[in-house]
């Protein structure tokens, strides 16, 4: 896990098409001239394996932890507290990095020591697991799974049949951590982020913020689309008929009065 401090930031641009969850939030910081950064604790990084980007139509993560040397993997992320013979509490551990020797057998693993950036959130688009929709496929996966120390072929073979299967996409979004939405109250980071992944997850995506260079329409508000001709009598309303109603009930009361 990243340090126990942990600053989590959109991720940078990059030659493949963003994130619409990480873009949303970037739109919406841009637009409130500040960084929609999050400040958690013990964030867990997040990956997607390598085969599964190259599947996705944008980049996977939503944001990665900064800060250099302030972010970095450890498996006991908080103070280990302890107690004296007496009675009193002491901090026994205190997460600092370690560099891992040679004979770690961790090195070269997930799990192995090292300095961040992590990436602490992915939203990615994958069909559902082909199981769902055919039973058969579901015991054959079972059976390639005792078979694949000896037949290789029919794991892959499995995977291919999988890939043919009629399926519906789902949405995910992941976090590195379980309290990115928790408390009494969001901040307007938290808030925005919580917005933008529930719209996107819904589909909602006529209800995310678009950059003008974006083949959709650029997001404004309101967001209701008027002809000039309609614009032209909604001003003219306005400016004119408002204050000749507003005479209109006056000269009426005026009259009233008279005519007591």
């Amino acid at each position: 896990m990243p340090s126990p401090a942990a600053v989590l930031a959109l991720p940078p641009l990059d030659s493949k098409k963003p994130n619409p969850v990480a873009e949303s939030v970037r739109l919406t910081g841009r637009t409130a001239e500040r960084a929609l950064d999050l400040r958690l604790r013990a964030v867990r990084p997040v990956g997607l394996a390598e085969a599964w980007k190259a599947k996705q139509p944008f980049a996977a993560e939503i944001a990665f932890t900064v800060g250099g040397s302030a972010s970095w993997n450890e498996l006991q992320p908080f103070p280990r507290v302890g107690r004296r013979p007496d009675g009193t509490r002491v901090v026994v551990y205190k997460p600092k990095y370690e560099e891992p020797g040679a004979d770690d057998p961790r090195k070269g693993s997930r799990d192995e020591e090292r300095r961040g950036p992590f990436a602490v959130g992915v939203a990615i688009e994958n069909k559902i697991p082909a199981a769902w929709v055919n039973l058969d496929y579901e015991r054959q996966q079972g059976a390639a799974a005792l078979l694949s120390p000896l037949d290789g072929v029919l794991a892959a073979s499995l995977t291919v049949a999988a890939d043919k299967v009629e399926r519906p996409t789902q949405r995910t979004v992941v976090f590195g951590s379980g309290g990115v939405f928790t408390g009494k109250e969001l901040n307007p980071a938290q808030e925005k982020l919580l917005f933008h992944s529930v719209n996107w997850l819904t589909g909602r995506e006529d209800r995310l913020p678009k950059s003008a260079a974006d083949d959709n329409p650029e997001w404004r508000y309101p967001r209701v689309a008027l002809s000039d001709r309609d614009r032209v009598l909604w001003r003219l309303g306005a400016a004119v008929g408002l204050p000749l109603l507003v005479a209109y009930a006056g000269l009426l009361a005026m009259m009233r009065r008279r005519t007591r």
